[in-house]
């Protein structure tokens, strides 16, 4: 079951990424707005969920996956007919840490009263603390240059590689797992923690250093900006040499 859940998985990110790029649609809209080129969503496989879901389901069903398969694969919700549970927002495919994508986070691009981003639900494909955003495309980056850049979110890790630093990681939350550690640990590079400038960035970054200090790993912390409150909005602000000389520009755990 597990290798049919991953199958659907993947064909529903294919969908996704085509839907965003070859048809008239909100996200694209979105995405270009924000700075984010073709290169950049070919990189992270980025996808759009059309408001229509019938369009997905029909596109499942006819690879032959039924619909308890695809509601069980954490994409569909069963309430009086299928649902795209993402439908409206653009895509972020999440893959474990051996790189196979297991699970999908959307993000809104309404301003409205829903959740900022949604994520799969967890279940057998999909478990978070599994899971660090763009871990298995940065390896080689991060044993070539020894180094991990721990950010906060997707737009932040897309920010730093968008600045061509591509040795970069995203928690989905704000805390690290004994997994996460344990893959890092694996790695044996040093970790750079930079999460963002605000209250909650700040006390984030406490969580991690405290969880990190009693592993073997050498970690430093990014000294606060007085530009933007994260790395996309350094980026939009100040381009690649802003973004690379905040995170070059780093303290130790204990002076932070």
């Amino acid at each position: 079951i597990k290798i049919k859940l991953l199958s659907i998985v993947k064909d529903t990110a294919d969908f996704y990424n085509y839907t965003l790029m070859n048809t008239d649609n909100e996200g694209i809209k979105y995405l270009k707005n924000r700075g984010i080129t073709d290169e950049v969503i070919e990189h992270f496989k980025i996808g759009y969920s059309n408001e229509d879901s019938s369009k997905l389901l029909k596109y499942l069903t006819q690879k032959g996956y039924t619909v308890d398969e695809i509601v069980e694969a954490g994409i569909g919700l069963n309430n009086n007919g299928f649902m795209d549970r993402f439908n409206g927002r653009v895509i972020f495919p999440i893959t474990d840490l051996n790189g196979n994508i297991v699970a999908f986070s959307g993000r809104r691009i309404k301003e409205d009263k829903t959740s900022k981003y949604i994520n799969s639900n967890e279940n057998l494909l999909f478990n978070k603390s599994e899971c660090l955003y763009n871990f298995y495309e940065a390896k080689t980056y991060i044993l070539q240059t020894r180094r991990v850049y721990i950010v906060e979110g997707f737009m932040d890790a897309i920010a730093l590689h968008k600045a061509d630093v591509k040795n970069v990681v995203a928690t989905m939350g704000v805390n690290l797992s004994k997994q996460h550690i344990r893959a890092l640990e694996k790695l044996g590079a040093n970790v750079i923690l930079s999460l963002d400038n605000d209250e909650a960035g700040q006390s984030a970054m406490f969580k991690l250093v405290d969880s990190l200090s009693s592993t073997n790993l050498h970690v430093e912390v990014t000294r606060p900006s007085n530009v933007g409150k994260d790395l996309d909005e350094i980026f939009n602000e100040k381009g690649s040499t802003g973004v690379k000389s905040l995170v070059e520009n780093t303290c130790s755990i204990n002076e932070f």
